[in-house]
Order: C-alpha cells, then structure tokens, then sequence
C-alpha cells in the first residue's frame, strides 16, 4: 500500500491594503507645485481643451515655477521674522503687504488663465439649476392638482358625512392613548373596538346614502 503523500500547499496570503491617508504635510508642501501647474499658460499645451482642467505636477514648467514660489515663500518667512525680532512694525507690515499682493496677483492669473474652464463649470451648474427648477415645478404643480382635488372631494360631503367623519375620528384617539399606555384590559379594547366599528359603518353608511341620491 502506497503512502498518500500530499504536498502541501502554501496557503494563500490574504493582502489587504489599507486605506492611507494623503499626510497633511505632504499636501501643504505640494501646494506651490499645485500653483505653478495652474500659472502653466493653456496655450503651452495644444492638447489640453480649454474646458477641463489639467494638473501636470511632472513637468518641467510646474517643478521650475513650484521651485520658485518655495524660494519665495521661505525668503518672505525669513523677511516677515527678521523685522518682526528686529521690532520694525513697518517693515514687517510692509513684507505682509507685499505678500499679501503676490498672491492676490497669482490668484488673479490662475482665474485668467482658467477662464474658459470656470465659465464651462458655471454653465454646468447653471444648467442643473433650471433643471432642478423645472422638477420642482413639476412637482409643485401635481401638489397643487391633489389639493384641488381633495378641495372638491371635501367640498362635495354632506353634513350628515362631516358629522359622522368626526365621530369616527374621535373614536381613534382614545384607541391611541390605550396604545400609548400599554391597556391590559380586554373590555377596554372590546368597547373601544365596537365603537370605532360603529361609527365606521355609520360613515359609510351616509356616504352609500349620498351615492344613492
């Protein structure tokens, strides 16, 4: 009797990736890279379409220009510290001022330089616009033809079928409350029972009176 040899077989490694998230220091240091591709003029790239955006974060322009703005913003840093130790308050608001036009400016270029793209998104949104306006008049104007419709159906009872309708209405509320307060006593329930059943076939009673005539 031959053995049984089973080879053994590796067993499967189960590889799960973790959802990891992007550092905040790793997003703030690409924040100049991310602007210069945005100060990227549109006509450098004739395949880009005007309409949609492009972050290129490899190219040369992006890494020169992102190069750039990291040196500008350490030399405003060290500025900005400097006379603020040295406690000149004009120089220092005057750095801050400077600053503060610089990237004033640079946003002004961004908007410029994205502009067929801005306009393309605002067009999108102001079309979902009248699309959600033409749904909610829709829908505003079946509300209004049920409320006309209850309107003349409430209209077309008799009184003797608003009379019975309130009976049978007031019969519920006691059968609420002994919901509410967890009534054990089956001749409570009994009694509530037979008169919410009567005043229910007394109001289709009037209303089978009412179709009659």
């Amino acid at each position: 009797m031959e053995a049984a040899t089973a080879n053994p077989q590796p067993e499967p490694v189960e590889t799960q990736e973790a959802g990891r998230s992007v550092p905040p220091l790793l997003i703030v240091g690409l924040i100049p890279f991310i602007t210069a591709a945005l100060l990227k003029p549109r006509f450098l790239d004739a395949n880009n379409n005007p309409d949609e955006l492009h972050l290129k974060l490899e190219d040369f322009w992006t890494i020169a220009t992102g190069l750039i703005l990291y040196a500008l913003i350490v030399a405003f840093f060290g500025a900005m510290v400097f006379t603020l130790f040295k406690g000149n308050l004009l120089n220092f608001e005057k750095v801050v001022f400077v600053a503060i036009c610089l990237k004033i400016s640079l946003i002004a270029m961004i908007v410029c330089n994205h502009e067929h793209f801005i306009v393309a998104q605002l067009d999108l949104i102001e079309k979902d616009m009248w699309d959600a306006r033409d749904q909610i008049s829709l829908i505003l104007q079946g509300v209004k033809s049920l409320l006309y419709r209850a309107n003349d159906r409430v209209a077309g009872l008799t009184s003797e079928e608003t009379d019975k309708g309130k009976d049978l209405l007031k019969t519920i509320g006691p059968l609420a409350m002994m919901f509410l307060s967890k009534e054990r006593s089956m001749l409570k329930w009994g009694m509530a029972a037979a008169s919410l059943v009567q005043k229910g076939m007394s109001y289709l009673g009037a209303r089978q009176n009412r179709n009659q005539n």
